[in-house]
């Protein structure tokens, strides 16, 4: 699966744990050092490392119901399976629904490592980059990432007074009880910050996402900061391109993110020093 990338397995395994841990978290109940916002978060969701197959192709379902389906951004695959050729240098996370087992999220972190891997920001959204100082081409391949292909799918969305469908708080449905929709608006906050912690894991400077300004006040009023690179595109909708840096991002967050991190820093201590030191990084 990670033939190109042997370096990844122990990352991956972090990640795998970082994933036990946010679950364990919930399944023990909050501590004291606990947020109400995890506690309640992870008491109907859990986050898991798409390291298997089984968990990469529910990723690439849930995108293609989001952006082919339901959206209709993307054509429809024959098999279901929303995939590109991004997804060869991806990490993949998921967010399921506890009481149903559903898949309420994804998202995926692009790595490139070699000098033909690109962004998508720098296929599809050059027109959208007129900062030169901050534009992804100006760094190592190895010292940029990005955020991209975020999903929630319909039945843990409804439609909001913005174009971002994906932002919106769910619908109730059988499976979806009426108590777990407080929860909702934090699910792309939450892929979002699963993301940048394991891109600041990798020690990675410059990250990107392409988002909608309505969403990047959002993200700027919770803590992420971002700074826009240029003009708005069309790209799945109306989108401009940010940059952010994953060390300051989760140095200056608010409180109730503070606690995120500070589960998954907790796991990162009983970690071997080994496993500290491995990393991603090879010379593209």
């Amino acid at each position: 699966m990670y033939s190109r990338y042997p370096a990844l397995l122990s990352p991956i395994r972090y990640l795998s744990a970082l994933g036990r841990t946010l679950t364990r978290g919930a399944r023990h109940g909050a501590s004291d050092n606990d947020s109400d916002a995890a506690r309640h978060f992870f008491r109907y969701f859990s986050v898991h490392i798409a390291v298997s197959d089984y968990e990469r192709r529910l990723a690439f379902l849930t995108r293609h119901q989001v952006y082919c389906e339901e959206l209709k951004y993307l054509p429809k695959f024959p098999n279901r399976l929303e995939q590109d050729e991004f997804d060869g240098y991806a990490i993949h996370f998921v967010i399921r629904h506890r009481s149903s087992g559903a898949c309420a999220g994804t998202v995926r972190l692009v790595l490139p490592r070699l000098v033909s891997d690109q962004l998508p920001v720098e296929r599809f959204c050059k027109k959208g980059m007129t900062n030169p100082g901050l534009n992804p081409e100006q760094f190592k391949r190895q010292e940029i990432v990005e955020i991209s292909r975020l999903a929630v799918p319909q039945r843990f969305r409804q439609r909001s007074h913005d174009s971002d469908h994906w932002m919106a708080i769910g619908e109730q449905s059988q499976s979806v009880q009426k108590q777990d929709h407080r929860q909702f608006p934090y699910l792309a906050l939450a892929l979002h910050f699963f993301a940048i912690t394991a891109a600041n894991f990798y020690q990675i400077p410059h990250g990107y996402v392409a988002m909608s300004d309505a969403i990047a006040r959002h993200f700027s009023l919770n803590g992420l900061k971002l700074t826009p690179l240029g003009k708005a595109i069309d790209y799945f909708g109306s989108r401009r391109v940010y940059h952010f840096n994953p060390s300051e991002v989760l140095a200056d967050l608010p409180t109730e993110w503070q606690q995120f991190k500070e589960v998954i820093l907790g796991e990162l201590e009983q970690l071997p020093p080994s496993e500290h030191r491995l990393s991603l990084r090879k010379k593209a």
